[in-house]
């Protein structure tokens, strides 16, 4: 049966208008869905940081997706997950699962030295504690050996390129002992695996008694770099109404010397040396205080650098800078709060620092949560690595 010629002329406009229609969401699935540029249909390179032998890690929320420029910059890409009771581990709910699947898959297509690795975390809050099932488990060789094993076919399962430690609390040498003990095994059974390479790292507090007691010279045996956790100076609950920010570079107004990037690594570089095994932590975020005339005690919760920016509280509160500890800080008087946190300055500061100290590597927590247009990354991502800020 053959169409009438004017039914054929409307068929040829229809298909040309869905072709069109096809083309146009083909392309909003790449930029907006992936979050992709034109770089991400050239050939994989290699990230500036790693050619200058220095890392730039990336501490991923899963919350959003990272662009391929943006996973060309990093050295590592990092999933924070959790030791689950036992003998398995938590695969985290399947959507933040599932895109950091899809961004270690877009990550090796576009980067060609990035490793990709899981971390697990001390806490989630109070639900579960990865120190003492660690401590638990290891106590005994059978146990130590059920814990290396199921983390190393987790890996393998998941091609994964290593495990992160966050081991920021202040813990007893009892269970520095034990890690110590976990680490040795797990160094072991990595280094069993055919033409598998694979990483350890681990995060130590940044300051008090137990991180000047850390055995370094046996932890050095065992792990590949040292992340010191640089974005967590403060805890309110410690010291109930002192606010400060969360990651200042120099000693400031109502800072202890001791809690500063500054005061940490000078420590690791008299009584440690090696300053190219550590990493310093840059956060995406601060600490928003409400402060309170019945009690001493201030109100406080975590708020990221976009929540300031888009916060109508913060409207008639201009963003001030304290140039001592190199960090910013917005005083909404009426409402008696106050936010300290990281900006793109703070950033830049600590860059400079970074570089000047020739420390190995930086941490950038939570990097997807900077969100639009990631300030705060693109800040550390435009480092000269090789020769200066």
């Amino acid at each position: 049966m053959e169409f009438p010629p004017k039914c054929k002329k409307y068929c040829i406009w229809i298909s040309v208008i869905l072709f069109i229609i096809f083309g146009i969401c083909t392309l909003y699935f790449y930029v907006d869905v992936i979050g992709g540029n034109e770089d991400q249909f050239t050939e994989a390179s290699v990230p500036p940081a790693s050619l200058c032998n220095k890392r730039f890690i990336g501490f991923y929320a899963a919350q959003y997706p990272l662009k391929p420029s943006q996973l060309r910059q990093l050295t590592h890409l990092v999933l924070p997950t959790l030791v689950k009771e036992y003998d398995h581990l938590v695969e985290i709910e399947g959507g933040r699962w599932n895109l950091f699947i899809k961004m270690r898959d877009l990550a090796r297509k576009v980067n060609q030295d990035i490793k990709v690795m899981i971390a697990l975390l001390e806490h989630d809050g109070g639900q579960r504690n990865t120190v003492d099932f660690l401590s638990r488990e290891s106590r005994t060789d059978e146990g130590r050996k059920k814990l290396v094993d199921t983390i190393n076919n987790f890996l393998l399962k998941h091609s994964l390129d290593g495990v992160h430690f966050d081991w920021a609390l202040q813990n007893s040498d009892d269970s520095m002992r034990i890690k110590l003990n976990f680490l040795k095994d797990l160094r072991e059974k990595f280094s069993n695996n055919p033409g598998q390479d694979m990483l350890i790292s681990v995060k130590i507090p940044p300051y008090g008694s137990i991180f000047k007691n850390l055995n370094f010279a046996e932890y050095k045996k065992y792990v590949d770099f040292i992340s010191v956790g640089t974005a967590s100076y403060i805890d309110p609950e410690e010291i109930p109404g002192y606010v400060m920010p969360c990651s200042p570079l120099y000693k400031g107004p109502g800072i202890m010397e001791e809690r500063t990037v500054n005061y940490t690594m000078n420590w690791l570089i008299k009584n440690v040396g090696d300053i190219g095994m550590f990493n310093i932590e840059i956060p995406t975020y601060g600490m928003r205080f409400q402060m309170s005339k019945d009690t001493e005690r201030a109100l406080y919760r975590r708020i990221y650098y976009f929540m300031i920016l888009e916060d109508e509280e913060w409207n008639y509160a201009p963003e001030e800078w304290d140039d001592e500890s190199k960090t910013p800080f917005m005083w909404n008087k009426d409402r008696s709060i106050v936010a300290k946190y990281e900006n793109p300055r703070s950033a830049e500061e600590k860059m400079k620092y970074f570089l000047e100290k020739e420390i190995g590597g930086v941490m950038i927590i939570y990097p997807d949560m900077d969100q639009p247009k990631m300030p705060i990354f693109e800040a550390i991502a435009k480092t000269d690595w090789c020769n200066g800020h």
